[in-house]
């Protein structure tokens, strides 16, 4: 039996950044010199790119005013992975929890209570325990759900989480496969 995506549910971080802001933060956070930041401001400006989202509040704040990141010249000392980690904990789960309460009011017939496989999906964070537990408990999962995580494989990870869950689709027609990513890429810059 074939598989099929019954609905796709998207959230987005808090923070809505226009590309020119985000070029500023970078050029500064870079310590560009004035050529420097007229080419990365062209590469802003010519991606087609008009906003992204961040769950740091930085990228929107005068230099000095930042809250993650250092307010030192060059950033420095870069956040640890320990931080980053911290903050990808405090983040994921609310934009996780959001995306997949949007999938399932536009999955007709699907109910959290019916899934039988929950994949999490990320390249830029995990924890122990992870967010596949909290989404279980978030969502009122069945205890008996069946839960992969699929981290640390780059861009496409969610390509392999889709062909996973066609997988598992296949070799059991009733299963119902909810399939979760939360990439925060403005955590690690």
């Amino acid at each position: 039996m074939p598989s099929y995506l019954g609905a796709i549910g998207t959230a987005t971080p808090p923070h809505r950044l226009a590309q020119p802001v985000i070029a500023d933060f970078m050029a500064q956070a870079l310590e560009l010199d004035a050529d420097g930041t007229r080419k990365l401001r062209a590469l802003y400006r010519m991606s087609g790119i008009e906003h992204r989202h961040s769950v740091l509040a930085d990228y929107g704040q005068a230099a000095g005013d930042y809250e993650f990141y250092p307010n030192t010249p060059g950033l420095e000392p870069f956040p640890t992975v320990g931080q980053r980690m911290a903050a990808y904990r405090r983040e994921a789960l609310p934009l996780a929890l959001a995306a997949a309460q949007a999938s399932l009011a536009l999955a007709l017939g699907i109910a959290a209570s019916s899934l039988t496989h929950l994949i999490t999906v990320s390249c830029t964070g995990m924890y122990a325990p992870g967010l596949d537990i909290e989404l279980v408990q978030a969502l009122g999962l069945r205890s008996s759900v069946r839960r992969t995580c699929v981290n640390f494989m780059g861009c496409y990870a969610a390509v392999n989480a889709l062909r996973l869950a066609d997988s598992i689709v296949r070799a059991d027609p009733a299963a119902r496969v909810l399939v979760v990513s939360v990439e925060l890429c403005t955590l690690h810059f």
